[in-house]
């Protein structure tokens, strides 16, 4: 009865686990393609939002934000850039990640610094 009632609460958590799977394995894949590749890296990013959206997991939310600001920046999409990385922050921020937080700055900084925007940098 015991084994029963294990495999039954296995069952019941795993699909949270697939999707712990599926947005770590598209983290990587934004992680990978963020220097090289802006269309993959919107691709995935776009996928990890709707995921982690699906999902309610606003830390990955915030990730995937910042990814899909990168993704714009290189696109030479400014106001769209600017509109995911503060919504990155945001989310860094409601959730005291500082990692992210830092991430989220970082990649503003360099898009504004790149522009010659340092008025928006400060």
């Amino acid at each position: 009865m015991k084994k029963l009632i294990c495999f039954l609460l296995f069952l019941s958590i795993l699909p949270t686990l697939w999707a712990q799977v599926d947005l770590d394995s598209l983290l990587q894949l934004c992680a990978e393609y963020k220097g090289t590749n802006s269309d993959s890296l919107r691709k995935y990013a776009h996928e990890g939002l709707l995921l982690a959206e699906k999902e309610n997991n606003e830390l990955m939310l915030a990730t995937f934000y910042r990814y899909a600001g990168i993704s714009s920046f290189q696109q030479q999409e400014y106001d769209t850039a600017s509109l995911y990385l503060d919504k990155a922050l945001e989310l860094a921020i409601k959730h005291k990640d500082k990692s992210e937080e830092a991430s989220a700055y970082l990649a503003t900084g360099y898009m504004y610094t790149t522009q010659g925007d340092f008025k928006n940098f400060i």
